[in-house]
């Protein structure tokens, strides 16, 4: 990767100083195995997971991830919660995941739901404990100063077993808006 001059000194700068924020999406998982032992979905492949477990008979639409999301909550969470685990519980990664935690990065925040940072960070001889946050209900929290443990902040849930504890379909986001998104803004924060 080739960065300009000004970058590199802005990520040295952030090096130093411990200010550097690691921000993952769905697609920093896609590396990873499931206990399917398929790719952790994401996308349209999720959206078509989501299609088969609600027994459509026709073919995948292009329903939305959120609407899709939705209509499994009211369909049967129990099963839904089973299908989660299988989805988002990984099994193997590539070893390039071993580079995360060789930076102590200020905060690690993730809209994933699934468990491959935690699992990243039990490689053997990573010395760097994790805390793992849930940013929908824990309250705010500073980050460990003697830099044990770096904290990663799953925005949109972690209780895998409980699908209304996560944040997918339209009315869980519009739930979350109007409450005090305490870890959105400190994202916000950190991030700027």
């Amino acid at each position: 990767m080739n960065l300009d001059p000004h970058t590199r000194e802005e990520l040295a700068r952030g090096l130093r100083s411990n200010t550097l924020v690691l921000f993952l999406g769905a697609g920093f998982s896609t590396g990873a195995t499931n206990q399917l032992d398929e790719a952790i979905p994401v996308g349209e492949t999720l959206c078509r997971k989501l299609w088969s477990f609600l027994r459509f008979t026709q073919e995948y639409d292009g329903a939305s991830l959120q609407d899709l999301f939705e209509l499994c909550l009211r369909r049967d969470k129990k099963q839904l919660s089973f299908l989660l685990r299988d989805l988002f519980t990984s099994k193997d990664l590539p070893e390039w995941y071993q580079l995360v935690p060789k930076i102590y990065w200020y905060r690690i925040y993730t809209t994933n739901i699934d468990n491959v940072v935690e699992k990243i960070y039990d490689f053997d001889g990573v010395g760097t404990k994790l805390e793992v946050v849930d940013g929908r209900r824990a309250d705010y929290k500073d980050r460990d100063q003697f830099l044990e443990t770096i904290q990663l902040i799953k925005l949109n849930g972690v209780d895998l077993g409980d699908p209304e504890s996560l944040t997918f379909s339209c009315l869980q986001y519009a739930r979350r808006a109007s409450e005090n998104p305490t870890w959105y803004d400190h994202f916000v924060r950190d991030y700027s």
